[in-house]
């Protein structure tokens, strides 16, 4: 009997934390349809939901496996919410895992290096790099602003020598510059992004100096 409310009670506290990220998610939910700033496109609402309904379905076998002559198998939800607790957060480093922001992050190098090999096959076509590349080579973001998903946005720095990396950085995350040598012959690309699942500002180009700064020659 003690060693089965022993047991109730810690495999209560991941399910405690899987509550409060649940709430976490449909309060940052709400922030992104109300707050009117940038966003980064995930399931909050969706992710919140199953959380907390998962939470209290785990406090409530919980609570009757504390109860006199319970019987030990109202543990076994309990235990694979607890394993799911401590499996999630080392999955986070895992480029598409459901952190939003890490999320954002590999997605954002991924669009810019689909943008830089069809800019590059465009430019060794021609004999010269072109800015701003054609609509059809510019993709959807993992953005978003008052409920719409935005494009990558492509801006121009001519006679460049070098990627653009000057403050103050774009003020919306999703856009590329592409900085273009005086001859055509070379091209750098940055990109920013989000430090955060919504945030009114942007983040520079600090986090992605070792990945996303691209020199093309042609």
């Amino acid at each position: 009997m003690i060693g089965q409310r022993i047991l109730a009670t810690l495999l209560a506290l991941p399910a405690l934390l899987v509550l409060i990220g649940g709430i976490r998610n449909l309060m940052t939910a709400w922030q992104a349809s109300y707050s009117g700033g940038y966003w980064i496109e995930h399931d909050y609402m969706g992710n919140g939901v199953m959380m907390l309904v998962s939470a209290m379905i785990g406090l409530g076998c919980c609570l009757q496996l504390g109860h006199r002559m319970a019987s030990w198998a109202w543990s076994v939800i309990p235990a694979g919410i607890a394993l799911f607790a401590l499996v999630m957060p080392n999955m986070t480093h895992h480029p598409e895992s459901q952190v939003p922001v890490w999320k954002a992050s590999h997605r954002t190098t991924q669009g810019v290096r689909m943008l830089v090999g069809e800019v590059k096959g465009l430019a060794q076509a021609s004999g010269t790099f072109v800015c701003p590349p054609p609509p059809e080579v510019i993709h959807a973001s993992v953005f978003a602003h008052q409920g719409k998903r935005l494009l990558y946005e492509v801006r121009c720095v001519s006679n460049a020598s070098g990627p653009f990396l000057d403050e103050p950085a774009p003020e919306r995350p999703g856009v590329l510059v592409m900085a273009v040598s005086s001859d055509g012959r070379q091209a750098w690309f940055t990109a920013t992004s989000l430090d955060a699942e919504v945030s009114r500002y942007r983040l520079g180009y600090t986090a992605y100096r070792p990945r996303l700064v691209d020199g093309c020659h042609g």
